[in-house]
């Protein structure tokens, strides 16, 4: 078994969007013990797991600071799920891509509860995490796949809903051309909202409404947004 790191990652410098969060993050999923050599073991050969930096707001300018491997109670069981964050290289897979995979410890074994590829990506961005971005009381899977400073990336969002995990994306990776990503509760009433900048566009506001993430205002201002 050939595990590799990845080296910190400094994601892409953010044009034009600029503000303070305002709000006080707590974190909601603990490092893996990585202690444990089965962990690694569950990864396909020449994996390279990524970094986070647990805390982080915005996908621009952020260093990684421990390796993107999380321990979370999805399904309130008393057993930890474990959330994995890692790469596939070309040079070995054909392709580029980034994952996101959820393991479920059982009878002293890891089984594999769910998992999300991005092709393309070569890069964990820091931004990526686990935390409940909408305010209902759970914990959702912030999983940012980049492809680098001149391409943007891609922003996914899993739920898991007593059954499965699924997908609680907006309309913003439909366009392929994302540049940058910050979260901000700009209403102060616990939700996130979600400002995405697109390639030589104004930032997009996504708000949480009736279960999802909807656009705001195209290229518009949303309330109580801090911009300077």
């Amino acid at each position: 078994m050939n595990i590799r790191r990845l080296g910190k990652l400094g994601a892409c410098v953010f044009v034009g969007l600029a503000g303070a969060c305002g709000v006080v993050f707590a974190i909601l999923a603990g490092p893996a013990d990585q202690s444990d050599p089965d962990i690694y073991s569950y990864l396909p050969d020449k994996a390279q797991v990524g970094w986070i930096q647990p805390g982080a707001r915005e996908s621009f300018d952020q260093t990684a600071s421990q390796e993107g491997m999380l321990v979370h109670d999805f399904d309130s069981d008393g057993t930890d799920e474990l959330v994995v964050f890692y790469t596939l290289n070309r040079h070995d897979y054909g392709v580029d891509s980034s994952h996101v995979a959820v393991m479920k410890q059982t009878g002293g074994r890891y089984e594999k509860l769910a998992e999300h590829k991005r092709k393309g990506a070569p890069y964990i961005n820091p931004l990526s995490g686990v935390w409940d971005i909408n305010g209902d009381g759970k914990s959702e899977i912030i999983a940012v796949s980049w492809v680098g400073a001149s391409f943007g990336g891609y922003l996914d969002i899993f739920a898991f809903d007593g059954n499965a995990f699924v997908s609680l994306n907006g309309e913003w990776n439909e366009k392929s051309d994302i540049r940058a990503i910050k979260l901000e509760d700009a209403e102060q009433d616990g939700v996130d909202e979600i400002v995405i900048l697109h390639r030589f566009s104004y930032p997009d506001t996504y708000k949480w409404h009736k279960g999802k993430y909807v656009l705001y205002e195209e290229g518009g201002p949303y309330p109580g947004y801090t911009q300077e």
